[in-house]
């Protein structure tokens, strides 16, 4: 990007920032000038009020740092603000403008960046891809708003918009408490902006946004037209099955500090791999989930990725060490024994089961769907990917209508399988070597 050309939505942005009101959300399409835009005003108030603190937040800190601190961030202060120079402490994630102002970066899964970064108080949050972000958390950070500056205090959001389910929908858009459905009390003080690639048309290339038109039409709904979804009525999963643990706890525990607190006995990564490796293949599923004494179930991480069996395999290997599972569970449908040969270039001795469908995936997907329904699972961490897949899938799947294979459910439907469900018969056969 050459240049910055200022569309009338952001123009809207900074008219709405500027309002009255204390939230203001920008929610729509992929790349249509949120971040930028937010940043933007960010650095204003921070030039505009010596000695003030500012804070951006996203769950994940690596996407943060790479998103926002190593991209975003210098791009906007260079094209917008080239006369500005300002110090950078990555170790901190903090950025320090001449006048002594602060723009503090953290993400909510860092334990000692959360801490560190709440032991503050601020003018301004920013709470970027909410889609990812509890509203407890939400709710925590907010008690950090406070410093006195001059500044209005204000929270920004923003997102590329998830299922109508979402608390960003209910408080923004409905205009009700996402935890007791009542009416807001002040709902004047919640305004939102839709800003869609199509309004950042000046700033992106025609290429782009042809990717985006091209894309199935539940993520082009989502990524081009900016649009909350609506539940699938006939899905074998929907949001309000999906139990999550606190994120609180979530944020601040290690993935060994995590395991005890559960007590979870049983962990095994569970993979069901891609048949290849192209531009427009599928996922590889990468699940790492465990089961405590009582069987109840818990979905601890999420590793899918695109690549080469050997990129997979990797992965699962450093899934492997990092919760120190006891199994990898392989689907072995499409590679048969290949698949557990990838799996031993990386791990020549870590125990591995192997698992082959002999029915459908919505049909193997109910027994696990029904642990969901008894509140036997329990999501520890947000992850958004799966369950959108989990709340599209039906008995009746059809991937080529849906654009894509949902691989993160099927890795997690094995997963179960091995942990709670019976290992014969109900379409999957299972062998262990």
């Amino acid at each position: 990007m050459a240049a910055f050309v200022k569309t009338p939505k952001q123009a809207e942005q900074v008219r709405l920032v500027s309002g009255p009101a204390q939230h203001v959300m920008g929610y729509g399409g992929s790349r249509s000038g949120k971040t930028f835009g937010f940043c933007r005003i960010i650095a204003l108030r921070a030039i505009k009020a010596r000695g003030s603190r500012h804070a951006i937040w996203r769950y994940r800190q690596n996407h943060l740092m790479a998103s926002i601190w190593a991209d975003t961030w210098p791009k906007m202060m260079r094209l917008c603000f080239p006369h500005v120079p300002y110090e950078t402490n990555k170790v901190e994630g903090v950025i320090t403008l001449p006048n002594e102002s602060q723009v503090w970066m953290g993400g909510l899964d860092d334990k000692d960046r959360v801490e560190k970064v709440l032991g503050q108080e601020f003018a301004t949050l920013y709470f970027n891809e909410v889609s990812q972000i509890s509203y407890d958390s939400v709710t925590t950070a907010m008690s950090r708003l406070a410093q006195q500056t001059g500044l209005k205090l204000k929270a920004f959001y923003d997102c590329n918009p998830p299922s109508k389910r979402h608390w960003s929908y209910k408080q923004f858009i409905e205009k009700v408490d996402p935890e007791s459905g009542r009416a807001l009390t002040d709902p004047d003080n919640h305004v939102h902006l839709k800003m869609n690639p199509v309004d950042n048309k000046e700033n992106l290339a025609p290429e782009y946004l042809r990717t985006l038109e091209n894309l199935p039409a539940r993520k082009r709904a989502r990524f081009l037209e900016g649009l909350f979804a609506n539940e699938n009525e006939n899905a074998l999963w929907n949001y309000g099955i999906i139990k999550h643990a606190p994120e609180a706890t979530v944020a601040l525990l290690m993935p060994a500090d995590l395991v005890r607190l559960f007590g979870i006995t049983r962990v095994v990564v569970s993979v069901d791999p891609a048949v290849s490796n192209t531009p427009g293949s599928d996922e590889h599923g990468i699940i790492v989930a465990g089961k405590d004494d009582d069987d109840n179930g818990y979905v601890l991480a999420d590793y899918s990725m695109k690549g080469k069996p050997q990129d997979w395999a990797t992965k699962v290997a450093e899934a492997f060490r990092t919760w120190e599972a006891d199994a990898v569970v392989c689907e072995v449908n499409q590679g048969g024994d290949m698949v557990e040969s990838t799996v031993r270039t990386v791990m020549p001795y870590a125990p591995v089961i192997q698992v082959r469908a002999t029915k459908g995936k919505g049909i193997r997907a109910e027994p696990v769907s029904a642990l969901y329904e008894q509140g036997k699972v329990t999501h520890v961490g947000d992850f958004e990917t799966l369950e959108e897949q989990m709340c599209e899938l039906t008995i009746d799947f059809d991937r080529k209508a849906a654009g894509y294979s949902p691989d993160r459910v099927d890795a997690l439907v094995w997963a179960f399988t091995d942990l709670l469900l019976e290992q014969e018969g109900g379409g999957f056969s299972v062998g262990k070597f």
